[in-house]
């Protein structure tokens, strides 16, 4: 067998190899993402779009300090990839500050 032979047996060996190789998969991301804006002294505006996945909705909900009241009903838009919803809240004289803003579910969707 001469050089050029034995290069193609080694390539011909190394296609059958990574052919059955297990396909690499990762996990796809779509991140969740909260914007919060004062907009005056203890009123904000939020903005909080979460990720659709195969027509469902990720399992998240945000969590506000107990005493934060809405200033007007919350906007709901429903995107191809996403759920958009946007409020505007009143958290009282002293804000947000110190105060504990959460999106529950999200510990379950990282792995």
């Amino acid at each position: 067998m001469g050089v050029v032979g034995l290069a193609r047996y080694v390539v011909a060996a190394l296609l059958v190899l990574l052919a059955g190789l297990p396909a690499a998969q990762a996990h796809e991301s779509r991140p969740a993402y909260l914007e919060i804006r004062e907009t005056a002294p203890g009123h904000y505006a939020l903005l909080f779009r979460t990720p659709v996945l195969a027509g469902r909705r990720l399992p998240l909900v945000l969590g506000l300090p107990e005493g934060v009241k809405d200033l007007k009903a919350p906007v709901i838009q429903e995107l191809t990839d996403s759920l958009v919803e946007r409020r505007w809240i009143d958290a009282g004289p002293n804000g947000l500050a110190g105060e504990r803003v959460e999106i529950k579910g999200l510990q379950f969707q990282i792995s």
